[in-house]
This record gives C-alpha cells, structure tokens and sequence, in this order.
C-alpha cells in the first residue's frame, strides 16, 4: 500500500511539473511573438565609440571584472567547504503539490493581469514613450507583480490551512541581518564570473539571432520619473515576489523529491524561461537562479537571495543609466 501511495504522489507531482512546463512553453511563445513583433528599438543615436570612452562606464566594468576575479575565488571555497552539507541537506517538510499549485495561480494570474494592464494601456491611450506614460507603464508593471502575489499567497494560505502545513518552509524565515547581507552580497560576487561566462557562451551560441532589450528599458532610458519608479520595483519587489515564487515555493517543491542541483538547475531554467531576454538572456538568467537557489537551501531563508536578486538588479539599473545617460 505504501508502495502504491508513493507512486501516486510520484506521478502527481510528475503530472504538475508537465502542467507548468506546458504553461511556460506558452508562455515563451508568447513573449518571442510580442518582442519580435513589437520591436526593442532604443535611440539610435547612441555614439558607440563615445560611449566606450566614458570613465564612469569604463570604471564600472573594471569594478566588475575585479569583482568576478573574486567571485570565482568565493565560489571555489563555499562549494569545498559545503558540497556535502548541500548534498546531505534534510528535504522540505511540506508536500510539492501545495507549493505547485500556488506557484501556478501566481504565474497564471501575472500573465493574465499582464493582460489586462496591456489592454487598459490601449484603451486608456498611455504612450510608454512620453515620460508620464512611462512612468504609469511601471506603475502598471508593480501592480501587476503585486496583484499576482497577493493571490498566490492567498492561494498558499488557503490550502495550508486545510492541510495543516507550516508555510514557512518556503523560506520565510529571518536569519541575522548580517548573515544576510553576506551571504546575499558574498552570492551576487561569487555568481558574476559564471553569469559573466554564461553571457559569452550565448553571444557565441545565438549569434545572428536577436536577443531583444527588456521592455522597462525602453521606457526608462528618457525619464527620470520612470527610472526611479523601476528602480523600486527591479531591487525591492520583484526580488521578494519572485523568491517568493520561483525559490519559494517551485525550488523547495523540486527539493522535495530531487536533489539540490537538480532542483536548482530545473527551477533556475523556469526562472529564466519566463523572462523577455529570450535567448541570448536565458544563459546568465539561469546560472542567477542557481545561485539564489543554493542561497536558499544554505541558509534556510529567502532573505539572502531577495538581496543578492536585488544586487544584481541593481547593478543592471546602473549599468542602463551609463549606457543611456539622460540627456
């Protein structure tokens, strides 16, 4: 009987992970059709060469390399010293199911709400171009974000409170600030030489195939209004929402019946599937959600890698603002 249970609750939780795959192909789909066809322009009058002369841009991506020179140095020594803690590392006490079926009702109702956002653009003629649709095109984006994990929670709340499960085995748990801000600081440095390596493989695997701008790019770029607003959500809600989501609930889902790298990989690879960087991006989105993955598992907590998602959106934010300095 006990066999039999098990192969059940196996073939379930096979039966859900085809259900999110299947929804993620759809959803790629869509976001190749919708960047092919409604372009990634950004000012063409961008002086390549004068931008490559500016100091502020020049410093930033030496600050970087040398970061990464570290970063592998980092790295090296957490995987000596903690790849058999990793490998012997107690699974999640919850069961998959719960955790799947909520991380579905988020990732339905974003790209539902995206929807209806896009709709109202149109019909409310908000122009992304000028600088107050700009800055209403990021405000409907943190709505969005915000609405769809308001009803993921919701989801999770409601089925926890029948099964009697504890919800904080997704990792909301607090550690020590300090402990998080290192480990979450030490994970973004120890992740740039792979990310960095990742973003080279893809240029050399996909070239001669576009790989478009994120869309907030487009609308950032020109108001000062826009940026600040994107700033708030690239380094502090979205990286709640979606650790929340993504190492939360479908990584500890994973851990439940896989092993950390597995999980960690596959989870990673939904995570940067589900991003509009397709597919020059999906490399170096993938080797991030590896790392915030490992966060998570080590600490028990998804504060730290909420911080180093935050860090590395950041860092993005800065690196838009040298490339396309307000005029």
């Amino acid at each position: 009987m006990e066999g039999s249970a098990e192969t059940e609750r196996t073939n379930g939780f096979g039966c859900y992970l085809l259900v999110l795959g299947f929804i993620i192909a759809i959803i790629m789909l869509l976001q190749t059709v919708g960047t092919r066809t409604g372009g990634s322009e950004v000012p063409a009058a961008l002086d390549t060469q004068a931008m490559l002369k500016s100091p502020a841009l020049r410093a930033f991506a030496v600050g970087l390399v040398f970061a990464a020179i570290a970063g592998l140095g980092i790295a090296i020594s957490f995987l000596a010293n903690h790849n058999r803690e990793l490998a012997t590392s107690p699974r999640p006490r919850i069961q998959p199911s719960v955790l799947l079926i909520s991380f579905l009702v988020f990732l339905i109702s974003f790209f539902v709400l995206s929807g209806i956002a896009g709709v109202f653009m149109v019909l409310a003629e908000v122009d992304p171009e000028t600088e107050l649709g700009a800055l209403n095109y990021v405000i409907l984006q943190t709505a969005v974000m915000t609405g769809a994990f308001a009803l993921g929670l919701w989801s999770l709340a409601g089925i926890v409170r029948m099964t009697r499960e504890d919800p904080r085995e997704i990792g909301w748990r607090l550690i020590p600030t300090l402990q998080a801000v290192v480990y979450g600081v030490g994970g973004y440095i120890a992740a740039l030489p792979f990310m960095l390596a990742a973003l080279i493989v893809s240029q050399v695997v996909f070239r001669g195939i576009e790989t478009p701008e994120h869309p907030i790019v487009r609308t950032i770029i020109e108001s000062k209004a826009a940026y600040a607003a994107a700033a708030a959500l690239a380094v502090i809600v979205a990286p709640i929402v979606e650790e929340t989501f993504f190492r939360g609930m479908l990584y500890t889902a994973l851990r439940s019946r896989l092993g950390v790298w597995w999980s960690s990989f596959i989870s990673g690879a939904f995570f940067a599937a589900v991003h509009p960087t397709l597919p020059g991006g999906f490399l170096p989105i993938l080797v991030l959600g590896m790392v915030l993955a490992i966060l998570r598992e080590k600490t028990g907590s998804l504060v730290p890698s909420m911080i180093c998602h935050g860090a590395n959106n950041a860092v993005a934010l800065v690196l838009v603002r040298l490339i396309y300095p307000f005029g």
